[in-house]
C-alpha cells in the first residue's frame, strides 16, 4: 500500500505483493511471468535472496542485485524493508529485547543489513521513501539494547 500511496505503476505494486514467491516457494518463474508479465518477474527476481549462499553473502548479493535490477527493485526493496522495521518495532513494544532472538544474526546482523541497504539506496535512488526509509531505520535503532 506505501507504493500505491507513491503512485508507482501496477506492476511495481505486483512485484511488491508476490516479492518472496520465488524465494519462499516452489512457484515457477515461468508461470509468474504468463500471469503477472515479464517485467514484474524481473522485479522479482531482483529482490530474490539467494538462499544457497551463507547469510552475509546473501544479503550482500540481494543489495548487488537489487541495485543492479530494475529500478522498480529498489522501491520494492525499499518499501519491503520499511514493512519489517514498522513491524519489528511493534514486537519489540510486546517482547523488548528478545525479540532479537527471532532474527538469524541477532540485532547487530539485522541493524547492518538494513543500514547498508539504506546506504546502497542512498547512492544509486533518489525517492520519498528513502526519508521513510530512514526515519523508521531511527526507530529501530533506539531499541538496540
Amino acid at each position: 500500500m506505501n507504493l500505491a500511496k507513491h503512485g508507482f505503476s501496477e506492476e511495481t505494486i505486483a512485484a511488491a505483493c508476490v516479492h518472496d514467491v520465488l524465494e519462499d516457494t516452489d512457484y515457477p518463474p515461468e508461470q509468474l511471468k504468463r500471469e503477472l508479465g515479464a517485467h514484474v518477474v524481473k522485479i522479482v527476481q531482483a529482490v530474490t535472496n539467494d538462499d544457497s549462499l551463507k547469510w552475509e553473502d546473501k544479503k550482500l548479493r540481494y543489495i548487488q542485485t537489487t541495485k543492479d535490477g530494475p529500478e522498480e527493485a529498489k522501491a520494492v526493496a525499499c518499501a519491503d524493508k520499511i514493512d519489517n522495521m514498522r513491524s519489528f518495532i511493534e514486537a519489540y513494544q510486546v517482547q523488548g529485547v528478545d525479540v532479537w532472538k527471532k532474527f538469524n544474526r541477532g540485532r547487530d546482523g539485522t541493524i547492518w543489513y538494513w543500514s547498508e541497504l539504506m546506504k546502497m539506496l542512498k547512492q544509486s535512488w533518489k525517492h520519498p521513501l528513502l526519508r521513510e526509509y530512514e526515519s523508521v531505520l531511527k526507530e529501530v535503532e533506539k531499541r538496540l539494547n
